[in-house]
């Protein structure tokens, strides 16, 4: 019934067949290796895909790793990721895996020979507030926030980022909400 309401260009709507699930993720608790990455295709016309670090989790297994945003990898566990199995081998039931890590040479992608074992963890509370700076400039001091989700129970975490921002003086402010996909509208209130 729900699919039959979405309109065909709608990217966002979704529906949670386990609303505890969805409870856990307006949360911020979910199964996660704390690898935040993004997709891109390896050359034109192919189906073959290449993925590249956003960001690492504070806090999660991958922070231990060595592995840091910027990072690329095109397979899993030894198989090349492509448009037909990228679901199944990076967001499957498999709690456990390994990528393989790549480089760029000359223009080509290539193999530099290393491997990130990463194990996903049940029930990580995953902290919206990823970056939490006060930088120095010219112009005077800059608060910077980077905040990556709406979370339910987060509105204390925010008004001491901004009460520091406060009294240290910032003169201007930049939230960075570019990997922020939503969530609880009561955080999102608190937070402008």
């Amino acid at each position: 019934f729900f699919e039959s309401l979405i309109h065909p260009d709608d990217p966002f709507s979704f529906i949670q067949e386990n609303y505890l699930d969805l409870e856990n993720l307006i949360q911020g608790i979910e199964a996660t290796n704390g690898v935040e990455f993004g997709l891109l295709f390896a050359c034109q016309n192919c189906r073959q895909l290449i993925g590249y670090v956003k960001y690492i989790v504070d806090g999660s297994n991958a922070s231990e790793k060595d592995i840091q945003r910027g990072d690329l990898f095109s397979g899993v566990d030894g198989i090349q990721l492509t448009i037909d199995n990228y679901r199944e081998l990076l967001f499957g039931d498999n709690f456990s895996y390994t990528l393989n890590m790549v480089s760029v040479s000359n223009g080509t992608i290539v193999s530099n020979g290393k491997e990130v074992a990463l194990t996903k963890q049940e029930n990580f509370e995953i902290n919206p507030i990823q970056v939490k700076k006060i930088l120095g400039t010219a112009n005077g001091k800059v608060g910077y926030i980077m905040y990556n989700q709406f979370v339910a129970d987060k509105s204390t975490e925010l008004n001491e980022v901004f009460g520091n921002f406060k009294e240290a003086g910032i003169s201007d402010l930049i939230i960075d909400l570019r990997y922020n996909g939503g969530g609880s509208v009561n955080n999102c209130v608190a937070l402008a």
